[in-house]
């Protein structure tokens, strides 16, 4: 279903590994492989964690003996997300599961004339223990890692109060994303669209379009710790997933509506099922709706292990006027109304409580901080009354005015004792 849908990312090397075992391996063979060290971390990994080869008539139990996670290692010097894996068929899997961290000592990188002793002298090994994350009471979750030998730490079965998710999905960036040129008069700006500077290579064309349907929209690169550096801008021709507005569009935005039915072949091709369907418009976009538009939003960086928490709001744009800003589908974020609740929320995620429990579940990989991760942090509700909350909002809201490095280390103490003395998080 996440896979049809555009924003989950199945692994073609879970089918490899578990038709490997069943055709090559004996009963109680052993498989060694290179894999992604996502598997282990992810909920992409779900399937891959049951360890188990299920065939028609039977299920074959199959044993994780250890894993080594060499991210930090980089062998293949590209940012591959590198592990390597020992498999026993008809064994059962039992935890903790051994799992070696792989950290380089020296500054430069490895060569593949390297030998594996000079590796080793080179490395520290971490050993841990690896276990499914027990606040979700699977056998298949996410694991979470800790030194070897300490017991696992006691975590809240409660969840975040606050619903997380993932920013607006287009597949097609190259004609969604657009630069202002200039404005033409009080309904329209002269806009080109990324075309062929855009990963999807399409045809760049500058239009005048209506300014009411353009928004600032925030990446990876623009979501920074206590504030935004930059924004850019977005054609958003929906508020909410499968809006059926094509006749609305016609008649007051016919200008927009022209110029994406000039590219009616290109979306028309886009991968993700989501964007067809008999009711739905061929310009239709994912992942939006009235939170979308909320006011304000505790956003981050999905894309890498940043666990940088910003509040973003309305922005006052000379070109496109006042407008909610709109996180793209790299970034999570959390929408509410109010100023305060939002500034609380983001001292709480940028606290050393959640960081402690970012590091022992993230992959620190590609999608480091994950939206199930932040849905799992215990975030109370906030309270008006409750004078921590609001000095807590007050410190957050004092982090993103200034920018002395030191200042902001204060700001973050005081977040921190406020959290440790008083009972802020759910137990």
């Amino acid at each position: 279903m996440k896979a049809s849908l555009g924003y989950a990312h199945d692994d073609i090397s879970i089918l490899f590994t578990y038709i490997a075992m069943d055709k090559y391996l004996a009963k109680n063979g052993k498989l060694t492989f290179i894999l992604k060290q996502t598997l282990y971390k992810s909920i992409a990994g779900e399937q891959f964690r049951s360890f188990a080869i299920e065939k028609i008539n039977e299920t074959i139990p199959v044993k994780c003996i250890r894993v080594h996670d060499m991210l930090k290692l980089n062998p293949f010097g590209q940012g591959q997300e590198t592990s390597i894996i020992t498999l026993e068929k008809n064994a059962k899997t039992s935890y903790p599961v051994q799992y070696d961290v792989w950290i380089k000592k020296i500054k430069n990188r490895l060569k593949q004339a390297d030998t594996g002793a000079f590796v080793k002298e080179n490395s520290e090994i971490i050993r841990m223990d690896a276990y499914p994350d027990p606040t979700t009471k699977s056998i298949t979750a996410p694991w979470i890692a800790i030194p070897q030998g300490e017991p696992i730490p006691k975590f809240s079965s409660i969840g975040n109060n606050y619903k997380a998710r993932h920013g607006v999905v287009n597949d097609l960036n190259s004609l969604f994303l657009v630069e202002v040129i200039k404005e033409v008069d009080k309904q329209l700006i002269q806009v080109r669209n990324l075309g062929e500077k855009g990963k999807k290579k399409i045809k760049t064309i500058v239009k005048d379009l209506e300014k009411d349907l353009i928004f600032p929209l925030i990446k990876p690169r623009d979501a920074k710790r206590w504030g935004i550096a930059t924004y850019q801008y977005m054609l958003v021709p929906q508020k909410k997933a499968g809006e059926n507005n094509e006749s609305d569009m016609r008649i007051n935005q016919p200008k927009t509506y022209a110029f994406l039915n000039s590219f009616k072949k290109e979306l028309a091709t886009r991968k993700s099922k989501w964007f067809y369907g008999e009711e739905k418009p061929f310009y239709s976009l994912f992942g939006i709706g009235e939170y979308t538009f909320q006011k304000y939003k505790i956003v981050w960086c999905c894309m890498s292990y940043q666990p940088n928490f910003s509040v973003v709001s309305e922005i006052k744009d000379d070109l496109i006027g006042k407008k909610t800003m709109i996180p793209d589908n790299t970034i999570g974020y959390i929408s509410v109304d109010n100023k305060k609740e939002a500034h609380y929320i983001c001292s709480l995620l940028n606290s050393n409580k959640a960081l402690a429990l970012f590091l022992l579940k993230s992959s620190k990989s590609k999608w480091g901080i994950s939206i199930q991760m932040v849905n799992q942090i215990p975030i109370k509700e906030f309270d008006k009354n409750d004078s921590n909350h609001i000095k807590l909002a007050t410190l957050s809201e004092n982090a993103h005015k200034i920018k002395n490095e030191s200042k902001i280390k204060e700001i973050e103490s005081k977040i921190n004792i406020i959290i440790n003395q008083h009972s802020i998080f759910h137990d």
